[in-house]
């Protein structure tokens, strides 16, 4: 019996620089929309809510009274320091609120939660709402009117 070299199946594969050109478009285009992404959800984020007429429970300095409560949260992932809460209704009047748990100046993590307090809120109507409130931007916290 003779041995007989055996022959390999030969392939040949083409690509054109067309699909490359695609592909690598395809790929940068996920990879920018991934560090937008990214980008966006790293910065540091407040979100405000006001509820009215509440009432504390297990604090002796709050007992009997009722409040509207504005808790400020960190939904963001880098942490923030607040240093004061102002509130600012449309009758032009406004209340530095100094009753905060904790205490100010505070920072606040990823997550983390004030608590501000304020006690005379006779402009507010009278239903029990929760309402999403939007921060000042940095520009508008120093300015006067």
């Amino acid at each position: 019996m003779w041995l007989q070299p055996m022959l390999q199946p030969h392939f040949t594969l083409t690509i054109s620089a067309s699909v490359v050109a695609w592909y690598a478009a395809l790929v940068s285009t996920i990879t920018g929309a991934l560090q937008m992404a990214n980008f966006l959800r790293d910065r540091k984020k407040v979100k405000l809510t006001l509820a009215r007429h509440m009432a504390v429970a297990h604090d002796p300095r709050r007992a009997g009274k009722t409040f509207a409560i504005l808790r400020v949260t960190n939904s963001g992932r880098r942490p923030l320091t607040v240093t004061g809460v102002y509130f600012y209704d449309l009758g032009n009047t406004g209340a530095l609120l100094n009753d905060t748990s904790p205490a100010l100046p505070h920072q606040l993590t990823e997550g983390q939660t004030l608590l501000a307090f304020l006690a005379h809120i006779s402009d507010l109507n009278s239903t029990d709402e929760t309402f999403r409130l939007a921060p000042s931007s940095v520009f508008m916290r120093g300015s006067t009117r």
